[in-house]
């Protein structure tokens, strides 16, 4: 039997380290497919990846409403700086970096009485 081809999205993030984050790291996502994250210095790839994934919710929260009762599971399948893979343990580097972020979407169908 042959599964089904996981829901995916490519998104191209600029990674910025600042050391102003009164509100701690966050992200800016472009509807071209381009986001842009600032984290502080010497995160790992790890927070990265949390600040990306935040940010990514946060611009979805708009549209998600449009869609009506459903719940949207992001998570970051592929992770990639200078066409390699990054180990998340490691400290970040700044710059242009290739992220495939894979969904799951759980539709509520509901019955009223």
């Amino acid at each position: 039997m042959f599964g089904m081809p996981t829901p995916s999205f490519q998104l191209t993030v600029d990674v910025k380290f600042e050391k102003d984050l009164p509100n701690g790291p966050y992200g800016e996502v472009n509807p071209n497919g381009s986001a842009t994250v600032y984290v502080p210095p010497k995160s790992t790839y790890q927070d990265v990846q949390t600040a990306i994934l935040d940010a990514w919710k946060e611009s979805r929260k708009g549209m998600a409403k449009a869609f009506g009762s459903h719940t949207e599971e992001w998570s970051i399948g592929t992770f990639k700086c200078k066409g390699g893979g990054v180990d998340l343990e490691k400290p970040a580097v700044e710059g242009s970096h290739n992220v495939e972020l894979i969904y799951k979407v759980r539709l509520c169908i509901c019955t009223v009485m």
